[in-house]
């Protein structure tokens, strides 16, 4: 297709930024795609509800994209089965560049092992473009429980089992509460949510007891004095909320299982325009003011690998969440 000066020139322009970012792109000239692709708005589909954290991260991203190319990106949310409903619409879509879909451990690593069939192959189905942002996990809870401590929550969990209630509203954050729960020995009735915002409303309205979350959704929440954070499951506390102690540093064995996200195109999209977006997306993600609003929200940028490297970690993490769903005692429904 093609383009007027004006666009062509500033499609020239982004690139020449863009080749900085990475010492590939510096070496590489340019490529046939660069006065074809793209030639119209690329769809962004994030499988989970709008607000969530995720939902969050990839709109500052899909901002500074804009702003680095001139093009059109268009976040579009599909939520349903903890990412899966989306994901599979990411899978589906025709391979020519016009589909970028978010995609990460509640996709890719927990939803094989928490539904007996999917409507896609987290394998097969998928380029991983380039790495995202590593989620932090955070055990959140209703203040009007009243509970001082993540050990007062344990004792009465114990003392009176089924009387707890917690939410969960992705695939990977199933799976890190039933793992938190089989180490910690207690027994609770998990309900789940179609997104973050539904499950958030009924902790605050004491429907729910707590919630495992990722650390974009609970930072609002926590610093507004609405919920009353209990520990970071991981092994650091988080720059964002440091007075949140982890798991490890209150005697309890850490949650070991890294939250990641990734950027990823269907299988068959042309290895140019894959390099094209792999590209963009590190020049993005190296933006200052992208970093700083991006960890504000406790996530954190994950370094850059290139597109093979990435698809051989994915499926590394799925093996590694394979072994704690079996741990857990997680049956696929």
């Amino acid at each position: 297709m093609t383009i007027g000066r004006e666009r062509y020139a500033m499609k020239i322009a982004a690139m020449m930024r863009i080749a900085l970012v990475t010492l590939a792109s510096s070496m590489v000239p340019q490529t046939s795609y660069a006065e074809d692709y793209p030639a119209r708005p690329i769809e962004v589909i994030v499988p989970f509800a709008a607000g969530s954290g995720g939902d969050l991260a990839v709109r500052i991203l899909v901002d500074q994209l804009k702003a680095d190319t001139g093009e059109d990106f268009l976040v579009s949310n599909a939520p349903g089965a903890g990412g899966v409903v989306g994901t599979g619409k990411i899978a589906r879509a025709k391979p020519d560049g016009y589909t970028l879909g978010y995609t990460g451990s509640s996709t890719h690593s927990a939803a094989p092992y928490l539904f007996k069939s999917l409507a896609y192959s987290p394998f097969d189905d998928f380029i991983h473009v380039s790495p995202f942002v590593q989620v932090p996990y955070v055990l959140i809870a209703d203040p009007a429980l009243g509970f001082s401590s993540l050990n007062d929550l344990i004792a009465e969990a114990k003392k009176n089992p089924g009387s707890l209630k917690r939410g969960y509203a992705t695939g990977s954050t199933q799976m890190v509460s039933a793992a938190l729960l089989k180490g910690l020995a207690i027994d609770t009735v998990a309900i789940p949510y179609k997104g973050n915002p539904e499950m958030m409303t009924d902790l605050l309205g004491s429907r729910l007891s707590f919630v495992v979350t990722d650390s974009a959704n609970a930072v609002p929440y926590v610093t507004s004095g609405r919920a009353k954070a209990f520990a970071v499951l991981g092994y650091q506390r988080l720059t964002v909320m440091p007075e949140i102690a982890t798991l490890g540093e209150q005697g309890l064995a850490p949650v070991d299982l890294v939250g990641w996200t990734g950027l990823s195109v269907p299988k068959g999209t042309q290895p140019d325009i894959v390099k094209w977006l792999h590209d963009t997306i590190r020049a993005g993600l190296a933006n200052p003011s992208v970093q700083q609003k991006i960890n504000a929200t406790g996530l954190q940028i994950m370094d850059d690998q290139p597109v093979d490297s990435f698809g051989d970690w994915v499926s590394q993490q799925y093996a590694i969440w394979g072994q704690a769903a079996t741990d857990a005692g997680v049956v696929p429904q």
